[in-house]
């Protein structure tokens, strides 16, 4: 009789180390479900941002009266001129960027550097996907100019 109550407390806990075992399994697979989801969930948004950028772009340099508002733009981009021009571009394409993300745009010549000037995105270490287009004008005059869109994920 104490023999069998032995073995049944061994057959206890050979099953529990049984369901033990199991649950460390479903814990290491859950964790690198997670992980790998997560990475590859970085690389698809990237991807995405970028197609949006270019899509993006794309209707500003078909649309010929952005394109002549980007080449009739100043150098001095402190000035109202550009900011208004500025402000006309970003309204029109408002609609094409997902609510998942957030835009800035420059417009620059194409010797300068158009350097992206929202400090308090800086300041989150968020990632910031950049597109450039270059516009070009017509026959008569010359003076290609650089759109360069900044997009990234809202906070």
């Amino acid at each position: 009789m104490v023999i069998k109550i032995l073995e049944r407390k061994k057959e206890k806990r050979a099953w529990i180390r049984v369901f033990e075992a199991s649950i460390a399994i479903i814990i290491v697979c859950t964790v690198l479900l997670t992980v790998y989801l997560k990475n590859s969930y970085k690389t698809d948004n990237q991807e995405y941002a970028y197609s949006i950028e270019k899509k993006v772009l794309e209707k500003v340099a078909s649309n010929s009266f952005l394109r002549a508002n980007i080449l009739s733009k100043t150098d001095d981009d402190t000035s109202q001129y550009y900011n208004d021009t500025r402000d006309s571009i970003k309204s029109s394409i408002y609609l094409d960027i997902p609510p998942l993300f957030d835009f800035d745009l420059r417009i620059c010549n194409l010797s300068t550097a158009c350097q992206f000037l929202n400090a308090s995105v800086l300041s989150k270490r968020t990632n910031i996907y950049v597109y450039d287009r270059i516009i070009v004008g017509n026959y008569t005059s010359f003076s290609p100019k650089k759109v360069r869109l900044f997009l990234w994920e809202k906070i």
